[in-house]
């Protein structure tokens, strides 16, 4: 198994059920041949209203489904301690990363840092 079909089947552990295994090619790129990996990190702003964030966790996850079944978002992790999220996006460039994540509920509650991320064959 290669790196990429390694982070093609990364999921958050809300993802798969117990006694279930990730789908092969559940994260596929919508389009293969112009899409790139992008790894976003997103801090939670200090001036964060708590209860509306909690409000929005199930809408939250239920678009990160919908991303995920159009190929558009594979791994998310969660730093609570550190008051961060990491999500994978696959987008053509940044402005497509930036439309996926607009969205998203929680986005209005993160200052974003996008990085491009290098394919495995340039490692």
């Amino acid at each position: 198994m290669t790196r990429r079909d390694i982070s093609a089947t990364v999921m958050s552990r809300r993802d798969i059920r117990p006694g279930e295994a990730p789908s092969k090619g559940k994260n596929m790129p919508p389009n293969p041949g112009t899409a790139q990996t992008f790894m976003v990190v997103g801090t939670l702003r200090d001036d964060t209203d708590l209860a509306e964030f909690a409000a929005l966790r199930e809408d939250e996850h239920r678009q990160l489904e919908v991303l995920r079944s159009q190929g558009k978002v594979g791994a998310h992790y969660v730093s609570p301690a550190r008051r961060a999220t990491f999500v994978e996006i696959v987008a053509a460039d940044q402005e497509q990363v930036a439309e996926t994540l607009a969205t998203l509920p929680f986005a209005r509650f993160f200052d974003a840092d996008v990085y491009p991320l290098a394919p495995a064959d340039a490692r």
